[in-house]
């Protein structure tokens, strides 16, 4: 049987600005699936892009991966990932005055 963890990042937050999540610790893992869940946008052409970060120490961090672009109209998207190191996080920007309610969550397994 495959271990595997759910973590919820963020659930049903309010963002109007660019954020960073909080680091989670991954190495065990062998596969990584962020989920996007959009239940409020004040604008069906606001977006978000999200750009997978990974890093050896939890400090330096690198880019990796596809970006994902999310449109306020889109409800739910994912970003799959399978080559990370020890810690994974996410840096998500918004389209200049975009408002969105965002859940967030991250699945790995092995």
């Amino acid at each position: 049987m495959r271990q595997a963890s759910l973590t919820v990042l963020e659930r049903l937050r309010d963002f109007d600005r660019d954020f960073v999540t909080e680091p989670y610790e991954s190495a065990w893992a062998s596969e990584a699936a962020l989920f996007i869940l959009v239940s409020e946008a004040a604008h069906p052409n606001d977006y978000l892009e999200v750009v997978p970060q990974i890093s050896a120490d939890g400090i330096n961090w690198s880019n990796t991966g596809d970006c994902l672009v999310m449109r306020g109209d889109d409800s739910v998207k994912h970003l799959l990932l399978r080559q990370f190191a020890g810690a994974i996080r996410f840096r998500c920007r918004l389209s200049h005055g975009a408002r969105l309610k965002l859940t967030l969550q991250l699945h790995l397994k092995e």
